[in-house]
């Protein structure tokens, strides 16, 4: 996030534009989640898709004699259901292990009657942590910043988000936690209806879903010399493959009989 600064005396109109994005996260705030102790803090940064962690005793940076006027943010929606073929390995699991033909030892008993929570059609999809996620975001952002969020304005707060069901629902969610309870007396709990922009399906987003509109995005980060080489030498490593035979060891049999069982499953 980004705050923009002014002295106390000055009078100076106020924009403040929050947008939710398919991004990594570049707020300054982190959302409400589950709390780890220092040794375990590294958790929390393992993974692509891991859940925001909120931070210790978060501060915001400050110069005397000055005043936030307004802030601007970038964040990626929260926690969601896994891809179609994610689900669908779920889902060839659970196959395997019901079936009477698959030989588990009686620890592994319980998984004969395991059953996936998830489907296809809602794939993607953005799940209640991630509501909450964001709608914490929005909460300590307020606690943090009181004077520039007493009451909404269409005029002067601004939302943005991709098409995209995860996002669409996540900057919703930010922008009810960010004006919890500022709503009409009339309206139970204060209700307050926030306006977020939402292009069409199917249109051109080169700011919000860049990537879709950037071909050397993909080549930076996919190719060859990419960034994400390092996460790859990492997966074909010998940390990774000792991780996989210990899970293949501690299956027994079954494990021979698994659809899949590498890197990515482990």
């Amino acid at each position: 996030a980004r705050y923009c600064t002014r002295p106390i005396p000055c009078k100076i109109g106020i924009m403040r534009n929050l947008i939710l994005t398919k991004l990594f996260v570049l707020a300054a705030f982190s959302v409400h989640g589950v709390e780890m102790s220092d040794d375990e803090s590294y958790l929390a940064r393992l993974g692509s898709k891991s859940p925001y962690i909120p931070p210790r005793n978060g501060t915001l940076p400050s110069v005397p004699g000055c005043e936030p006027i307004f802030v601007t943010g970038v964040a990626r929606h929260g926690s969601r259901n896994p891809g179609k073929s994610d689900i669908k390995k779920f889902a060839k699991l659970q196959r395997f292990f019901s079936d009477p033909a698959t030989n588990l030892s009686a620890e592994f008993e319980w998984l004969r009657s395991w059953v996936t929570v998830y489907d296809v059609h809602t794939t993607h999809h953005l799940v209640h942590a991630g509501l909450k996620e964001h709608f914490g975001i929005g909460q300590r952002l307020r606690d943090k910043l009181p004077h520039l969020f007493k009451e909404y304005s269409f005029r002067r707060h601004r939302f943005q988000s991709s098409h995209y069901e995860r996002a669409a629902r996540s900057a919703s969610s930010f922008a009810h936690g960010l004006f919890h309870g500022t709503g009409p007396e009339s309206i139970p709990g204060g209700f307050c209806a926030v306006h977020v922009e939402t292009p069409p399906r199917g249109s051109r987003d080169v700011l919000l879903r860049f990537m879709d509109e950037c071909p050397k995005y993909e080549e930076l980060l996919e190719g060859e010399g990419g960034v994400l080489r390092g996460v790859k030498r990492f997966r074909s490593g010998p940390e990774v493959a000792a991780a996989v035979s210990r899970v293949r060891t501690r299956l027994g049999g079954a494990a021979d009989r698994l659809p899949e069982l590498g890197p990515t499953e482990v």
